[in-house]
């Protein structure tokens, strides 16, 4: 959100949402309780992140080793995983406003991760409509508080494994220096 982003940091930070992301939606996929439709899990927003990288010249990094610790996502604590995921894409709208403003990035040419509820340019010119993320999240809440209901005492387990979703996220942010800067 800073003013000063350029290019070449927004690129570097968009690297460790790859390499942060990617392995989440792995543990996503893998721990999704049984009947869990697919359309309730988190976006899946990392060959997104990849498309954009491509966007700004850059080579997606690897994931073969996360950056972190990952967060614990089997049984119940699955909610609290996709409670942190869902909310971001959410979160992301907010930068992408700003990556557009700043940088003139937008869906489809280099601010996919961030705009995953907005439609890309061509589809918009074409008529397509735009979502409503905060009308998806408040339906995808309700869906969650019923899968909660129906499974307690589970809400401090989904909460504990939210909270270490955050945490992994801060830890994989925090690992790597930025070449830009070496910060």
């Amino acid at each position: 959100m800073s003013g000063t982003l350029t290019p070449q940091r927004y690129a570097h930070i968009l690297s460790l949402w790859y390499r942060a992301w990617r392995p989440l939606e792995h543990v996503v996929a893998t721990h999704a309780p049984s009947g869990t439709p697919e359309a309730q899990w988190p976006a899946r927003r990392s060959h997104l992140a990849e498309q954009d990288l491509t966007y700004l010249g850059y080579p997606a990094p690897p994931t073969d080793r996360p950056l972190a610790c990952l967060p614990d996502a089997t049984g119940v604590r699955w909610y609290g995983l996709a409670y942190v995921m869902q909310g971001s894409a959410l979160g992301g709208q907010v930068i992408a406003a700003h990556l557009q403003r700043l940088l003139g990035l937008q869906a489809g040419l280099g601010a996919s991760f961030f705009a995953v509820h907005v439609p890309a340019t061509a589809e918009r010119m074409a008529g397509g409509r735009s979502h409503r993320p905060r009308q998806d999240w408040t339906t995808w809440t309700q869906w969650l508080d019923q899968q909660l209901d129906s499974q307690q005492p589970s809400t401090e387990e989904a909460v504990s494994a939210a909270i270490a979703t955050y945490d992994y996220l801060y830890d994989a942010f925090s690992c790597e220096p930025d070449p830009t800067t070496g910060v």
